[in-house]
């Protein structure tokens, strides 16, 4: 099992990735490749973290990271990053909506405010109206 500091490693490396895929213009490219990438990495399977609800994200995520809000707002991140590139209207408020949930459960496990993290959250109320 990848350990935890290490985990946090691997998802700032796909973050990047992602952030790098998207400045580049390779948008089909993203979401395929960060799949793999978390799949592969950090046996997070991105297909069926969309398809799952609230509590279930929940669930499995406290099991990979250990309460460690960190490493929500990373995979927050990412997926905010690649629902920036989504061109199914459908398919993206899916993915802003699991991103600003990843967003909600760090805000519960911090002890600090994240202005950075507030933001996006704002932003992703506008963007999908809620």
């Amino acid at each position: 099992m990848i350990q935890i500091e290490e985990l946090g490693r691997v998802l700032g490396k796909i973050l990047s990735m992602v952030i790098g895929l998207k400045n580049s213009g390779n948008i089909k490219e993203s979401y395929q490749t960060t799949y793999n990438e978390l799949l592969n990495n950090t046996n997070i399977d991105l297909d069926n973290l969309l398809a799952s609800g609230d509590d279930q994200i929940k669930e499995l995520l406290n099991k990979k990271f250990h309460g460690r809000s960190d490493l929500y707002i990373t995979l927050a991140n990412i997926l905010f990053e690649i629902a920036e590139t989504e061109q199914n209207p459908e398919k993206q408020r899916n993915i802003y909506t699991k991103s600003y949930v990843l967003y909600e459960l760090s805000v519960q496990m911090s002890k600090t405010f994240s202005l950075e993290v507030h933001t996006k959250m704002d932003r992703i109320k506008q963007l999908i109206n809620i």
